[in-house]
């Protein structure tokens, strides 16, 4: 005679919840992928130094990674020793994030990330001495 053996209820339910938790765990990642956007900020001039939204970040080119929402600003800083600094801002609504829109479907809060910024932002920086005083 054969028998067969399934699972009990126990196991079944078990089974489901770390389902669940891999579920869970998986759309958390997701969601914290598709909120991020990165792009480089490079300068033609390799010496400059370079801050984004008031916090120094290095010389010539830099990685820029935030979280903002979509119509953000960003503003960058570029400064050598001796010369006059320059202001450039990039918007965070470059680019469309395919990611977050499937998303949103689901739950509208990823829609707030629905723009990215592009890959690269290249600025021309020539030094402008600074004025030593009025005559």
């Amino acid at each position: 005679m054969w028998r067969c053996d399934f699972p009990s209820n126990s196991r079944r339910v078990s089974m489901i919840d770390q389902l669940k938790s891999v579920l869970v765990l998986f759309l958390i990642s997701v969601f914290s992928v598709s909120c991020t956007s990165t792009t480089m900020v490079r300068s033609s001039d390799p010496e400059v130094m370079i801050s984004i939204d008031g916090r120094w970040k290095g010389k010539g080119s830099v990685l820029y990674r935030d979280r903002k929402i979509f119509a953000s600003s960003t503003y960058v800083r570029m400064q050598k020793p001796g010369c006059e600094p320059r202001m450039y801002f990039f918007s965070r609504s470059e680019e469309f994030e395919v990611t977050a829109c499937i998303l949103g479907i689901f739950f509208i809060f990823p829609l707030l990330w629905m723009m990215k910024y592009e890959p690269e932002h290249s600025y021309d920086y020539s030094c402008t001495k600074l004025n030593a005083g009025f005559l």
